[in-house]
């Protein structure tokens, strides 16, 4: 349903925001 479409939104979101941390820290 819609809650769990919400939460993949949201995991997804921290993930790639946690990548371009990681990113940012190696260059």
């Amino acid at each position: 349903g819609y809650i769990v479409l919400g939460f993949l939104f949201v995991l997804f979101a921290l993930l790639y925001a946690l990548k371009k941390e990681v990113w940012k820290d190696l260059h």
